[in-house]
């Protein structure tokens, strides 16, 4: 009698106790593959992750470190503080760019990813923006990785060009974009107002020349946690496809995309001109890719407004300089944000008056089809340098591109 009731003992012990916890670790192990998987797309980037690309990858990452105590509660409030002010100071809630939860934290940011080629007017474009409160840039992320590593082929750049505009939007910017800006800051820190305030003791008049700069500035975790405290994220990319920005629209509705072109003739007329040893087969070499690249990107372009109609905006900048006010105030209305005095402001103080080129008498020495401006500066006479490059191009290199880029130019209404 006793052993049966022993073996009772022992089959309800199995019963209720030894089988319900195999199943039940089971179905966490089951629970913790899935919550990889759901993982796996846009990793945050950390040391354990970023150190698990193979030894075939010919562009390794270089392992982040994390450090936490980097940004302290202090400057966090502080970095909150300074955005909330300069809302205050426009008049404006804050709400008005960003949804925010009961407690005043930023639920959702505005993220918005202006495309273009170079010599376009996108650093113009890029300030403009910027000019609004709360706005944290990102200037060309892939430019000096370009500049400083060797891609195997087209669409190995490609790829890196797409994860940098990508992580740049996200604020998880690796390691490797902060090391590039060691040897030149101009970027990180000329083009964001806002962190260059933070990271220099500089003069914000003499974003070139600041006298000391915080080491944090140059941490990937410092500087990617400062831009996550900004309701709005800019991304400028000159180098990134447009088909490309599809998967971004994709994958992140609060994604707006601007796309901004400028007349070919008046795009390579600047890029020529700015060539080392302009040699004819340089130019020649330039055009060609540079209206191969141009056709495509204009008929994505195309097909991108109409699948998404309200996160596409096109410009072109002709338009944006001869009728400054309605493209702007057309440009403001697309991202669902209030024109503000310091827009404006910006926007008066970068568009000078317009002079009659025929009146213009050049200083003695100077060729007269010679810029007397700086060609990186955006304090400018933006209508009069629009078409500058009618009377500078020349008459071959005018036909070239005429040819070449014939079908980019008819869709975007540029007339010989």
């Amino acid at each position: 009698m006793k052993r049966r009731k022993s073996s009772c003992c022992l089959i309800f012990i199995l019963i209720f106790a030894v089988i319900p916890l195999l199943l039940w670790t089971f179905v966490w192990d089951e629970g913790q593959d899935l919550d990889e998987e759901a993982q796996f797309v846009r990793k945050p980037p950390t040391a354990e992750n970023e150190a698990e690309q193979t030894e075939d990858d010919p562009h390794p990452v270089r392992e982040q470190k994390i450090v936490r105590s980097l940004m302290d509660e202090a400057m966090k409030k502080q970095i909150q503080r300074n955005i909330e002010n300069e809302f205050k100071h426009e008049k404006i809630n804050l709400t008005s760019a960003v949804k925010l939860s009961h407690s005043g934290l930023i639920l959702k940011r505005k993220k918005i990813l202006l495309l273009s080629s170079p010599r376009t007017g996108s650093t113009f474009l890029t300030e403009l923006i910027a000019a609004f409160p709360g706005v944290f840039v990102h200037f060309n992320p892939f430019e000096l990785k370009k500049r400083h590593f060797d891609y195997k082929d087209e669409a190995d750049e490609t790829k890196a060009a797409y994860e940098a505009v990508d992580r740049a939007a996200m604020c998880h910017s690796d390691q490797d974009h902060f090391d590039l800006q060691r040897e030149r800051f101009v970027d990180l820190l000329k083009r964001n107002p806002r962190y260059r305030s933070l990271c220099t003791a500089g003069s914000p008049q003499a974003p070139n020349a600041p006298t000391y700069i915080d080491d944090r500035c140059l941490e990937a975790d410092f500087g990617n946690q400062v831009c996550s405290l900004f309701p709005i994220t800019l991304v400028k990319s000159t180098s990134l496809k447009t088909g490309l920005a599809m998967n971004l629209l994709d994958l992140d509705t609060d994604l707006s995309l601007i796309l901004l072109h400028r007349d070919p003739r008046g795009v390579l007329n600047s890029q020529t001109r700015l060539l080392k040893e302009p040699t004819w087969q340089k130019k020649n070499n330039l055009i060609k890719a540079f209206c191969r690249r141009e056709d495509e990107d204009v008929l994505q372009a195309s097909a991108l407004a109409k699948l998404f109609p309200s996160r596409v905006h096109l410009i072109r900048y002709e338009d944006l300089t001869m009728d400054t006010e309605a493209e702007v105030k057309a440009l403001f209305r697309f991202l669902g944000l209030p024109l503000t005095i310091s827009v404006k402001s910006y926007v008066q103080s970068h568009t000078l008056p317009y002079r009659n080129p025929a009146e213009v008498i050049p200083p003695p020495g100077q060729d007269p089809n010679q810029d007397d401006e700086d060609p990186f500066s955006t304090m400018r006479r933006t209508y009069e340098n629009t078409f500058r490059w009618e009377q500078q191009i020349d008459p071959d290199l005018l036909e070239k591109v005429e040819k070449e880029c014939k079908d980019s130019m008819k869709i975007l209404g540029y007339k010989k």
